[in-house]
């Protein structure tokens, strides 16, 4: 790296710091508020609410960064614009590809840290967060229910489940249908797991179907038995709601493939989920750049108007991402169009920029 990228690269960090760390201490002061009444006003452990405290501000925090990458790219190059540093490098010979290097780089690392952030961070830090709030806070365990869940047993079995607590990991309001080689239907009002996928259904009653033409026999049993409903306790975990947020790349990659090959629940919602929270670290990237771009169009406005635009830039972004993810989860979008549509129009701002700034 020659001397004036290394200049210039270092010049990004100070500003980006700053607006993370700043707007990061606007951002905290709500859970700050929310934690001092729990210490106060329901005496609550100091150690407890410190602990709930630490881990909220990770999932509000990533949001910041875009804003900080566009911030640090337009004030570092709005101030060399206006000292005339850039008139000076670029009269050295140095071409706008070379002085968009550093932001290169210093956008590729940030987007790293997010990536890092958004699946090692902030999972672990948002179950901590419920945990304590559960357990330590509130001290009430809330019903967790799944209501009308289908499950695709096998080929010639279904399964339809009313209920799912999935904290007690009862069934409740059962109907298993077999196609195979009779059809049949088993109803119960209750089933609870025994172990491995043996479940003891309550007082079940069964309808076979002997073949065309011929009535349904019912049967009402008065004892529980036991039926294998291939589905053991960690299979209910994926029925559980939880947001792209709680989870890692990983899980969400695996609750697709699960609910896949049950082939019962469309994984729409899950796939734009997916290629959102993919799409999302390069955003810093664009950002960088962008903001980098407008600085050298325009030496104009300080701190605060760096930080205006920054926050504009920013809420356009999350608009449309918020226009084409409901879009893409009800089918009207292909996944990875939903999840990247915003990505996709702040690079061709980007290039357009870039052009203005190239033909300038």
């Amino acid at each position: 790296m020659k001397k004036i990228e290394r200049y210039i690269f270092f010049r990004l960090w100070g500003p980006f710091l700053f607006g993370l760390v700043g707007t990061t201490l606007i951002i905290a002061l709500d859970p700050l508020q929310k934690a001092l009444e729990y210490y106060f006003n329901n005496q609550v452990d100091g150690f407890v609410v410190w602990s709930w405290f630490i881990n909220s501000i990770p999932k509000d925090m990533l949001f910041i960064f875009p804003t900080s990458s566009m911030l640090a790219g337009l004030l570092v190059f709005s101030q060399l614009s206006r000292d005339s540093e850039l008139v000076a490098i670029q009269a050295g010979g140095i071409g706008l590809i070379s002085i968009l290097k550093p932001v290169f780089l210093f956008g590729i690392l940030v987007l790293l840290s997010v990536f890092y952030i958004q699946d090692k961070v902030i999972p672990p830090a948002l179950k901590i967060r419920t945990d304590l709030f559960r357990t330590k806070i509130r001290q009430y365990e809330e019903p967790k229910i799944r209501n009308d869940v289908v499950m695709r047993l096998s080929s010639d079995r279904l399964l339809f489940i009313g209920e799912i607590d999935l904290l007690t990991k009862e069934l409740r309001k059962i109907v298993v249908k077999e196609y195979l080689p009779l059809q049949r239907w088993i109803v119960s009002s209750n089933a609870v797991l025994q172990k491995n996928s043996q479940w003891k259904l309550t007082a079940p009653m069964i309808s076979i179907w002997p073949g065309a033409n011929q009535e349904r026999v019912i049967n009402q049993l008065s004892e529980d038995i036991l039926y294998d409903l291939d589905l053991q306790e960690r299979d209910l975990e994926n029925y559980e709601e939880k947001r792209s947020q709680e989870m890692s790349y990983r899980e969400i990659l695996d609750l697709i493939d699960y609910h896949q090959e049950r082939a019962v629940i469309s994984t729409l919602p899950l796939q734009v989920d997916f290629y959102n929270k993919l799409a999302f670290p390069f955003a810093v990237l664009l950002f960088s750049v962008l903001g980098a771009l407008m600085g050298i169009s325009s030496h104009r406005g300080g701190g605060f108007v760096g930080f205006g635009i920054s926050l504009v830039f920013s809420f356009l972004y999350f608009f449309v991402m918020g226009l084409a993810m409901p879009i893409g989860k009800n089918g009207f979008l292909h996944p990875f169009i939903a999840g990247w549509t915003q990505n996709i129009l702040f690079l061709a701002v980007c290039i357009f920029t870039f052009w203005r700034v190239w033909k300038r």
